[in-house]
């Protein structure tokens, strides 16, 4: 790896504080990716799909249509509130002055917010920076379309974390803690969520970006399977770990959702897990201890409904962060790092360092965080396979959210980087190209939410929905 560079822009402080702080954790995140070596294989394939209900068109989701907004003056007045939510603080960054009625379809007069890095035509699209990669395009990322073609009604562009490179969108402020951050980078679209602007949001995930959010401000978030939505429209980040997919006010609606984006039809919610085999993920590492509990209860409630638990241990899942890193690092660099150097002043100072630092990475490098992904889905495949799972059990993020000046966070009586902590447990499914689905569960003392995590073989993101849709019961259902 070659030395460390020095900022684009000489003498600003932010951007050689980042530089020095990500360059030492990418040094030993390239220790730590050398290290990681793949199983040998265990012969093709995931294993089969629970016996159940998992196949053809599932009536409409009444959770779903209680959602929807009604047509007319209700949108005009949700509209309104959009609106002052562009405001300093607020999770809108741009809102239209007038909207339509929606389409025919299975999501007709669905109120929803694109996050600022999707295109929806006639909208700016900034990706949260100064003036870097700014553009208005007239055709909106195919997501966007698949959405309005089902009925989804725009209302607005969602603040980003700068260019998706980050977890905390610190111009926003949380929803039940003006204070604390409301995580990121999809930080907008899970405030404007858990705010009531609107019923969902359109997020993007890299290593976290709608599940960490969507667990701080309390509301469902879904990474699809990696490669199932397409990306054509959508400021990249690490293509090699992006995917674009909902957030919601709830399970039911997250899961139609994806199912319009991926373009198949909805399985089945019924939220019965009886039979599911519910993997508990072993050496997760420190949880702040009101997270620990709400994972205690969760998989309990789970083997109360019928599910058996079985604890797992993916030998290297810790690892997982740090091949994210990697990858992150490298592969927007490939994209954005020659826009930076063009442009420095369109971007914020930690942003040019992170699309630039990457630069340093050389390609033997880059190849062994390819191995090591593939090692980790193989290590996963086999957790499967073996314990014949439904479902893998696992806490979204080990803390609630953290204060926003904050530059660490307190897990358990040790100090954590707030960046490493918040994606410390989202980074396993993003660097194996999972689906895994956020669900809140509960809250700490001071009434910050907490969430559950659940990963699934790829393309069973109804197994997601319906064990997700029995702790979404139990949450709100008085204890």
């Amino acid at each position: 790896m070659s030395p460390p560079r020095e900022p684009l822009v000489d003498g600003d402080r932010a951007e050689m504080q980042t530089l020095a702080r990500y360059a030492d954790w990418l040094e030993r995140a390239v220790r730590a990716v050398g290290l990681l070596k793949a199983p040998s294989p265990l012969g093709p394939g995931w294993p089969g799909r629970h016996s159940g209900e998992h196949s053809g068109r599932s009536e409409r989701c009444a959770a779903s249509v209680a959602a929807t907004p009604r047509l007319g003056l209700e949108l005009q007045e949700m509209l309104r509130r959009a609106q002052r939510a562009t405001a300093p603080g607020g999770p809108l960054v741009y809102v239209p002055e007038r909207i339509g009625e929606g389409r025919a379809g299975p999501l007709c007069g669905l109120a929803m917010v694109a996050k600022d890095i999707v295109d929806v035509a006639g909208a700016p699209t900034r990706n949260g920076t100064p003036g870097g990669l700014w553009r208005y395009p007239n055709t909106s990322a195919v997501a966007w379309r698949r959405l309005v073609a089902s009925g989804a009604v725009f209302f607005g562009k969602a603040a980003t974390h700068e260019m998706a490179w980050g977890v905390t969108t610190p111009d926003v402020c949380h929803p039940r803690s003006p204070d604390h951050v409301v995580g990121g980078s999809s930080g907008g679209s899970a405030a404007a969520v858990a705010l009531g602007l609107v019923p969902a949001a359109l997020g993007t995930d890299t290593s976290g970006s709608i599940r960490i959010p969507a667990a701080l401000c309390g509301v469902v978030g879904l990474r699809p399977t990696h490669g199932r939505v397409p990306l054509t429209g959508v400021t990249g980040l690490a293509p090699s770990q992006d995917v674009v997919g909902p957030l919601a006010g709830d399970v039911a609606t997250c899961l139609q959702l994806n199912a319009v984006l991926a373009g198949r039809p909805p399985a089945p919610l019924t939220p019965d897990v009886r039979g599911f085999r519910v993997g508990v993920l072993q050496r997760v590492g420190r949880l702040q201890p009101a997270v620990a509990a709400a994972l205690d209860t969760a998989v309990h409630v789970l083997q109360e409904a019928g599910a058996d638990l079985v604890p797992v241990d993916v030998p290297d899942a810790a690892r997982a962060p740090a091949v994210s890193l990697v990858t992150m690092l490298a592969e927007s660099a490939r994209l954005w790092a020659a826009a930076a150097r063009a442009a420095p002043a369109g971007f914020g100072p930690q942003t040019r360092a992170l699309l630039t630092l990457g630069t340093t990475i050389g390609p033997s490098t880059v190849m062994a965080a390819a191995s090591a992904r593939r090692a980790l889905r193989e290590q996963l495949r086999r957790a499967f396979v073996q314990h014949r799972l439904d479902v893998l059990a696992l806490p979204t993020t080990p803390c609630t959210a953290p204060p926003r000046e904050a530059d660490a966070v307190d897990v358990d009586g040790r100090n954590e980087p707030v960046e490493a902590a918040l994606s410390r447990l989202t980074a396993l499914a993003a660097v194996t190209g999972l689906p895994a689905l956020s669900v809140p569960f509960g809250a700490d003392s001071t009434g910050l939410p907490i969430a559950v995590q659940l990963l699934a073989a790829p393309d069973a993101e109804d197994l997601l929905g319906r064990a997700g849709r029995v702790l979404e019961a139990s949450a709100r259902s008085p204890r």
